[in-house]
């Protein structure tokens, strides 16, 4: 095997111009490319034989296995030539960012506190799409105090960039030098040429520190993650190949998205109507109006005092409330309003809440006919004036400290409220100010008539005494700061919760474009910076350029903490595939070429079936190894013989016992296995209409119900297990029951128990069944392993034994993996005793690490399925790429004939993966109903399900894509692996074309 060391030091515009590789130990060398040295233009479209362009780590054709080793090497790959080969070559890439995350890696508020060093508010890995819905874990203060273990935490974590790596490994060399780190991003071709021995030397020294922290990284991986086939997954999981045709280009070309939005555009201002001078009251919002006595200019002033600093100074001319705002109207409103009122004289920057709403400060000064729609944002403080936005009944307003929140007045009698009351707003820079009190509770108190209370949190972020001021609810926490309330989570908020008071029709349309918008506005730089390759072999469009190309995406195999995959674009998409939100389609362009397929699935309930297995292996090893069976525990009895059909799986079983949605039921289902509580549960349930009271009810019923009562417990020695259940047989109840289980340990009440009963009941019933009188005499301590010790557990929910497990393995020492024993990361394992507030640290991330063994434990699976689809791919000739995984799901691009081999491969592994689990948890079955994917999808659209409906660029829809079950497998391939021999084409087993026919008319025929 050789290694290789690569260095990129040239933007992603300007394709690679310079490498210096490493082989073995006899050959060092640099390489640029011809664009550089020679000044050769570039090309129109970059074709994947243009070996001038990418950098060549291999002979072209070469089959021999290599190993090219960088630090977040995926970006190195995309410009090297051996991903874009048509036949996959035997150079695979190694990341050691990867490696540090998995080991040394911080999740991301970590990294903050890593910074500040002060402790900060635990909360789950938020670099992870599949956690930013989830909500907060719970159980972890805001200002944790006891932070003694900081300092020697320090210690045994790194950031991941390069410099940090070796820093952190090398603490006595000499720092890496990375002042020319941007000079490669910020500068021209020229100025490299200007400066190139410099910088070869510089790329020169990146490299020798890309193979002294490799050194020291190896040896620590294979001792922290020991197991072959997780070093092997993560090297595969990097392996990605898209491939794509004309129809990206004609997505990629701004154009195309430029035209939607401005005809987007064009429908908006249409609905923008004229403005009339004093047609709308401003009652709603707290605004004086000065003597109209005074000169014609100060009869034209306003003063609005609301808690904005862009509203709290004198405003000109401007009464907010008479302009219809719309995020793309917006300039025909000023227009027409300013000529209208004869002040396009002013100087706009004497209207505060007009800076405000632009993205960039420069534009603030051009005149309003050469403003475009995307100079604007709504992101603003100002938004809350313009519409006037209610939080329930209350006022809402944006502070720079603490984001968007509400003013909640007094409830003293109104006549004991006085007109005003004095206001300074600290950190705002403004002088204090009138607020005009008396009239917000008024406005409130009338609210309240028709519109329900809302939850505050314990604490004020500002309090004045007769006002205070709340932060808007945050998803991870109610003392987390909303920045933007326009996002995600707060869409369905809207019209319930959050209400404009003015301009409502216009601030629909506003919302509907932002929502069409979002999509584009976030990704279109990522998508912009995606490489694409061009086979010059496959036909030519109408304008001669190929058509087929791929794109070798810079996935990091393991960029968090929990050892995910990550890519800024494609492991973050969006599934929805909806014409009105721009952009979204982006995932559906990765396309099939003529004659192949895209075959893949989804892992069903991924991470619910690997904790309920866990629990169902914690309990099973008090009995017998014949008697360790499957569905052992009420939750993974609902995960393997529920259904959604029957309403007996756990989301309709946990719907239909509090009264709510099966959709809001799985919402909260997930939520809780990612380490929520009762406060996110409360916080969902409210944003459905409940008011507090009975949110607060229905979330503490969830938990009773599913995680069960938290208790405290005494565990037995193990000698007296069998006693155990024959003293529940003799008594006539479950062996199961009355006490928890965990990892073959029975725990009994504790002394302080409210049913500590049962357990002085076999007390009594050991005693007499001791017949040596000495042992009689001994204390009752002598039943129990250490009864002074006690332990926090779950009893009586459908989880309990699941939750326990995570509790128990949390509180280890050197948490890992069941599977493949993979460590945890550093940042997140528990400390030594010795270290000063070492219990204040489990404590503030034990949750954090349970939520790690879920995670970890779905990418021990996932790398089980990789190496087991390639073993097979191989030993069967099954000519398959891998094509992407984006954590439970993966995809390989394989010829159309080969389709229904792959798909049987991916079933076998799937198969092979469960069993292995299951197996090496003690429990020695594996149901029917997990065994296989419950369907293979077949396409030639990366879509999220083969009928999801999407359309190209040029307007054509591709054709829908099937859904195979084993059974429908097992139909198509005779149940082998084997290529089929040529005397069997045209029989339906073997793959062919009249194969997928009788499926799809099988298919309609059901429908």
């Amino acid at each position: 095997m050789h290694h290789c060391l690569i260095a990129v030091p040239i933007s992603l515009a300007e394709i690679p111009s310079s490498l210096r590789q490493r082989e073995g130990r006899e050959i060092e060398y640099s390489w640029c490319s011809d664009r550089l040295i020679n000044h050769t233009p570039l090309p129109q479209y970059f074709t994947c034989n243009l070996r001038d362009f990418y950098v060549p780590v291999a002979k072209q054709g070469e089959k021999n296995s290599r190993i090219v080793i960088g630090h977040n090497v995926g970006f190195d790959r995309a410009r090297t030539q051996s991903p874009y080969e048509k036949e996959p070559t035997g150079v695979l890439f190694m990341d050691t960012m990867a490696m540090v995350a998995s080991m040394l890696g911080m999740a991301d508020h970590q990294e903050t506190m890593y910074k500040t060093r002060r402790a900060q508010t635990d909360g789950m890995d938020d670099s992870d799409p599949a956690l930013s819905q989830v909500g907060p874990i719970e159980g972890n203060s805001e200002d944790q105090k006891g932070d003694g273990w900081i300092r020697e935490w320090k210690k045994r974590v790194s950031p991941k960039g390069l410099a940090d790596v070796h820093k952190y490994l090398y603490p006595n060399k000499k720092p890496l030098d990375k002042q020319y780190q941007n000079f490669f991003v910020k500068c021209s071709l020229p100025d490299v040429r200007e400066k190139f021995q410099i910088l070869m030397k510089y790329c020169a020294h990146d490299v020798l520190a890309t193979a002294q922290i490799y050194a020291k990284l190896m040896p620590m991986f294979q001792e922290k993650i020991p197991h072959p086939i997780s070093l092997a997954g993560m090297v595969y999981m990097g392996d990605a190949y898209l491939p794509i045709n004309q129809h990206w280009r004609q997505f990629y070309q701004a154009s195309n998205i430029e035209a939607k939005m401005n005809v987007l555009i064009s429908e908006e201002r249409e609905r923008v109507p004229r403005i009339e001078d004093g047609s709308d009251e401003i009652s709603h919002y707290f605004c004086e109006e000065y003597d109209p006595t005074h000169s014609d200019e100060r009869r034209r002033e306003k003063r609005f005092v609301v808690l904005d600093r862009g509203l709290q100074s004198l405003h000109k001319a401007v009464r907010t409330s008479e302009v219809r705002f719309n995020i793309l109207g917006i300039f025909s409103c000023l227009n027409h309003y300013f000529k209208s009122h004869e002040i396009m004289r002013l100087n706009m920057s004497e209207i505060s809440w007009y800076q405000t709403i632009f993205k960039q400060a420069a534009r603030r000064e051009t005149p309003i006919e050469n403003l475009k729609p995307d100079d604007i944002t709504f992101k603003t403080k100002a938004s809350c004036p313009i519409f006037g936005f209610v939080y329930g009944p209350y006022p809402m307003l944006k502070i720079d400290k603490f984001g968007f929140g509400f003013l909640v007045p007094t409830t003293k009698a109104v006549k004991e409220i006085p007109e005003f009351m004095q206001l300074e707003i600290p950190s705002e820079g403004e002088e204090p100010f009138d607020f005009p009190i008396r009239k917000c509770a008024e406005f409130v108190r009338a609210n309240l008539k028709t519109v329900n209370d809302v939850e505050k949190s314990a604490k004020p972020a500002i309090d004045w005494g007769d006002l205070k001021f709340y932060r808007l609810p945050h998803s991870s926490g109610l003392q987390e700061n909303v920045g933007d309330m326009y996002s995600k989570s707060f869409y369905k908020l809207f019209g319930n919760l959050i209400r404009p008071t003015r301009n409502v029709e216009y601030f629909g349309s506003l919302l509907k474009s932002i929502q069409d918008t979002k999509f584009w506005d976030s990704y279109s730089e990522r998508i912009n910076e995606e490489i694409s390759a061009w086979y010059e072999d496959s036909p030519p469009i109408e304008d001669g350029a190929p058509s087929q190309g791929v794109i070798a995406p810079a996935i990091c195999p393991a960029g968090t903490v929990s050892r995910r995959s990550v890519h800024k674009l494609w492991v973050t998409l969006t599934n929805a595939t909806e014409s009105s939100r721009l952009g979204t389609g982006i995932k559906t362009m990765v396309q099939a070429p003529p004659g192949y397929k895209l075959v893949g699935a989804d892992v069903d309930s991924q991470e619910q079936w690997i904790v309920a297995l866990f629990g169902d292996a914690s309990q099973a090893l008090v009995k017998p190894v014949s008697e360790r069976i499957a569905g052992l525990t009420p939750f993974s009895n609902m995960m393997l013989v529920g259904s959604k059909n029957d309403g007996t799986d756990l989301h309709s079983v946990v719907a239909k016992q509090l009264g709510i949605s099966r959709d809001l039921a799985k919402t909260l289902n997930y939520a809780r296995l990612y380490g929520s509580g009762v406060q996110h549960a409360k916080q969902e349930l409210i944003k459905t209409g409940k008011k507090p009271q009975e949110a607060t009810k229905v979330a503490k019923q969830l938990f009773a119900l599913t995680k069960g009562e938290l208790m405290q417990w005494t565990n037995i020695k193990p000698e007296y297990n069998d006693m155990w259940f024959e003293f529940a047989a003799e008594r006539g109840f479950d062996g199961f029951k009355n006490c928890v289980v965990v990892d073959g340990v029975i725990y009994l009440p504790h002394s302080h128990s409210s049913f500590r009963k049962i357990a002085d009941e076999f007390e009594l019933f050991l005693m007499k069944k001791l017949k040596d009188k000495a042992a009689r005499g001994f204390k009752i301590n002598f039943f129990y392993e250490d009864i002074q010790k006690d332990y926090y557990l779950f009893y009586g929910g459908y989880e309990s034994s699941t939750f326990n497990w995570l509790a128990m393995h949390s509180s280890s020492p050197l948490p890992h993996t069941p599977v493949l024993k993979a460590t945890i990361s550093t940042a997140l394992q528990p400390l030594d005793p010795s270290v000063p507030d070492a219990s204040n640290f489990l404590s503030k991330y034990k949750r954090s690490i349970m939520n790690w063994h879920v995670q970890s434990s779905a990418v021990d699976f996932l790398h089980l399925l990789l190496v087991s689809m390639r073993w097979l791919c191989s030993k069967y000739d099954i000519p398959a790429r891998f094509v992407i995984s984006i954590h439970d799901e993966v995809r390989y691009l394989v010829p159309k004939e080969d389709a229904p081999r792959l798909s049987l491969a991916l079933m076998i592994a799937h198969m092979h993966v469960r069993a292995y689990m299951s197996n090496t948890v003690g429990i020695e079955q594996l149901p029917l109903s997990v065994a296989f994917f419950s369907k293979v999808d077949v396409d030639t659209v990366l879509r999220k399900e083969p009928t999801l409906k999407c359309e190209n660029p040029d307007g054509t829809r591709p054709e829908d894509g099937q859904g195979w079950t084993i059974e429908d497998v097992l139909r198509l391939t005779g149940g082998s692996l084997r290529k089929p021999s040529t005397n069997r084409i045209g029989d339906q087993n073997s793959g062919n074309e009249n194969g997928y026919e009788d499926i799809k008319e099988a298919k309609r025929s059901a429908i």
